[in-house]
């Protein structure tokens, strides 16, 4: 099997979750003994159709266009058994760069239409290869692949053979929390590619694992809105987040104490043997403006508030970026108490679970 995989992402390629499953797909395919070429659309000279319709009538199927696609893209393109368009989800649709590839497409077209109902279809000239659509895109996969999905099939028909597409793809980025299944998840685009290569077809379960849900959708919707404000408090692209995040091990520096507060309910989990004990704890950061933040934990289940409590059972006094340090594993606990820049007041035997649960130690 001769496929050829075409990636339209302008992100660095580890910061891409398409780039990522395309990669995974593609190295599938290649143990499993397919030849495998691939190009970055977005590295090549390819021009927009002018809409000339030469192809249709002078030239007999053949672009007028000097470029790479009529220089290498067309030639590879026909000759492939397989095609992967993988494109990123843009605002709803995939992006423009893979637009403009498929829109140059169009001299594989017959210029003579078909009357089939009450539409008008027009068939490809000879031969055409099959198509496997990739895609990822930050939304739920309910909706996020709707207006892809129905351009491809209305442009490919059957030669439509495979959709994999990864909702809510930036959390598998963001959180170490779904480390497990992002790596179900890359098997399975691995495995999705090995099934092409060796049967023509790619099983309903794999590809269901490729897209299967990370979590509760109102906890991976807040997971994400919290990295669009820690990336707005870093003043930074969500690109560059990405990249400290990866480069932190997924830890995040809290800006705020807001984000802090929403940070700890999101990642709250109790253990067994605590799921039954009651404690609560009182943070207040000192400088210009004290602020306070209060969590109670009550068989199990956390609550937060931005007040100050005369009844907590542990109280922590400290710099608002000494908090925030211990958070992104920059900084101890103990050793920050030691150091005199955390005060500890009330009950101390509480400390450990203020670290797991409170600070993610």
């Amino acid at each position: 099997m001769r496929a050829l995989v075409l990636t339209s992402s302008p992100k660095e390629k580890e910061y891409s979750v398409t780039q990522v499953l395309a990669s995974q797909f593609a190295k599938g395919m290649r143990e499993a003994g397919a030849d495998v070429e691939g190009y970055d659309l977005t590295r090549m000279n390819i021009k927009h159709c002018m809409g000339c319709g030469a192809c249709s009538t002078v030239t007999n199927g053949h672009c007028i266009i000097k470029d790479e696609m009529t220089e290498i893209l067309y030639t590879k393109f026909i000759e492939a058994d397989v095609v992967v368009l993988a494109s990123p989800i843009y605002f709803g649709m995939l992006n423009a760069v893979m637009k403009n590839f498929i829109e140059r497409l169009f001299p594989y077209l017959d210029p003579k239409q078909i009357a089939k109902g009450d539409m008008v279809v027009q068939n490809f000239r000879g031969p055409f290869p099959k198509i496997v659509a990739i895609s990822a895109a930050s939304w739920h996969k309910s909706h996020a692949f709707m207006q892809m999905s129905a351009y491809l099939k209305y442009l490919f028909d059957d030669k439509l053979i495979a959709e994999l597409y990864r909702g809510n793809s930036d959390a598998i980025l963001f959180s170490p929390v779904y480390a497990d299944k992002k790596d179900e998840i890359l098997e399975a685009a691995f495995k999705a590619g090995e099934e092409l290569a060796k049967t023509n077809a790619i099983s309903q379960d794999t590809i269901e694992k490729v897209s299967q849900d990370l979590d509760d959708l109102e906890k991976v919707v807040s997971l994400h809105n919290l990295n669009m404000k820690l990336s707005q408090e870093e003043k930074v692209t969500i690109q560059q987040y990405i990249k400290n995040r990866l480069h932190d091990h997924g830890r995040v520096l809290p800006k705020s104490v807001e984000s802090f507060v929403e940070y700890v309910e999101l990642f709250f989990k109790p253990k067994g043997e605590d799921t039954d004990t009651d404690f609560s704890a009182q943070f207040v950061f000192n400088g210009d403006e004290k602020k306070y933040c209060f969590f109670d934990i009550k068989n199990g289940k956390l609550t937060s508030s931005m007040e100050k409590s005369p009844t907590a059972d542990i109280t922590l006094k400290s710099s608002f970026e000494t908090i925030s340090a211990i958070v992104g594993h920059k900084a101890s606990l103990m050793e920050e108490i030691m150091n005199g820049r955390v005060i500890v007041k009330g009950k101390i035997d509480e400390l450990n679970r203020v670290g797991t649960y409170l600070l993610m130690e």
